[in-house]
């Protein structure tokens, strides 16, 4: 029988596709006041693996990667969605034909094992994490080859060797801040 356990904390990250520079900025700002300092920040590159968003954001589309200092509990993965999903309805802009999204926003954790992307969306890899939110695991960590690894459902954004090289580095950011927590942990007992 095993033990439940508390997990480790984990690294959030959110992924942000716009139109524009300044829809990533803007959004980016209201994220660090809400989670705490960015230690990551990605390159900003072009999206044009669908067109899924085109109509929302148009036909040029912005990707950045950005990862969060402090580290978090990864039970609240869910109300981060909820909040996110929040933040882009209030900077949607409004005409006829409802709101139009600005950016999107999608945040998930880092683990030393692997990537977890929050959604809305329920499809047979994905796990039901409460209050509406799946999870889905975008990379996977090998030891082997001492990387992430995307694995069969990953989006195309998150098999890049950009990406995978930016989760690469979150991770050496995560690994230290649990050896500071669990020595911390350890020096209060």
């Amino acid at each position: 029988m095993g033990i439940v356990r508390k997990p480790l904390p984990v690294k959030l990250f959110i992924g942000l596709l716009a139109a524009d520079e300044s829809s990533i900025l803007r959004q980016e700002i209201a994220l660090a006041n809400r989670f705490g300092p960015i230690d990551i920040r990605g390159p900003i590159t072009r999206w044009e693996h669908t067109d899924y968003y085109a109509r929302e954001l148009g036909t040029v589309i912005l990707r950045k990667f950005v990862f969060f200092r402090d580290v978090m509990d990864p039970e609240t993965l869910p109300a981060i969605k909820i909040y996110t999903n929040s933040l882009e309805l209030s900077s949607a802009l409004k005409d006829h034909n409802g709101a139009r999204r600005t950016t999107n926003i999608d945040p998930g954790y880092l683990t030393e094992a692997k990537a977890v992307l929050a959604t809305t969306k329920d499809y047979a890899h994905r796990l039901y994490l409460g209050q509406g939110i799946y999870g889905e695991v975008e990379l996977r960590y090998s030891k082997e080859g001492q990387s992430y690894l995307s694995v069969e459902h990953s989006y195309p954004d998150f098999r890049s060797k950009t990406t995978i090289g930016l989760f690469n580095q979150a991770r050496s950011n995560l690994q230290q801040m649990i050896r500071e927590e669990v020595t911390l942990r350890h020096h209060q007992r």
